[in-house]
């Protein structure tokens, strides 16, 4: 009788993630990984065979996650202006939220394996679809959702460090700003 697999996809995952998110992108390896999941690398390179794949996952369940929200809040508030914009305005107050938890392994798939990257080009594809260039307003969407994607890297990369209270009213800023009738 053949041993039943007992390895959890999502525990490998967030044992990945850890290892990005406390020690950097630079420091993920498969051992890294195995050490923090408790299994051996043998376990982790039997549900992933590379370290691309390792981070494709991670990526694709983070913009899956991340980008689920955004539509469950969009449709519960279909009848604001950029419900996702506004969603990941609300969710991004917060200077430990989901957007900060992403950089890591968006950094370390730069750094290791480029090409795990395809769900996260899809997600921000998905989410320029959301706000159209065409009037004055919608441009003004477009600006807040790239400021807010910088103070997200920014922060996320450690280059600039805000207090909760400064992270809020800059949020604040970007959605006054979104929310004028001039510019």
């Amino acid at each position: 009788m053949a041993r039943k697999k007992n390895i959890d996809r999502d525990r490998i995952l967030d044992a990945a993630h850890n290892v990005v998110l406390y020690s950097g992108a630079h420091a993920l390896t498969l051992d890294k990984v195995a050490a923090e999941a408790h299994i051996s690398k043998g376990g982790l390179t039997y549900t992933f065979a590379t370290k691309e794949a390792l981070l494709s996952a991670i990526l694709d369940r983070d913009v899956t996650r991340f980008r689920n929200r955004l539509e469950a809040f969009g449709a519960t508030h279909s009848d604001a202006t950029y419900p996702e914009l506004r969603a990941l305005l609300e969710g991004c107050q917060d200077v430990h939220g989901p957007a900060e938890r992403f950089v890591g392994p968006v950094l370390a798939a730069l750094m290791h394996a480029p090409g795990s990257l395809k769900s996260t080009r899809a997600y921000f594809q998905w989410m320029l679809s959301k706000l159209p260039p065409g009037t004055a307003q919608d441009r003004r969407a477009r600006l807040v959702f790239f400021a807010l994607l910088g103070l997200v890297l920014i922060q996320g990369f450690g280059l600039l460090s805000l207090t909760a209270t400064k992270r809020r009213a800059m949020v604040k800023d970007f959605i006054n700003f979104l929310n004028a009738h001039r510019c």
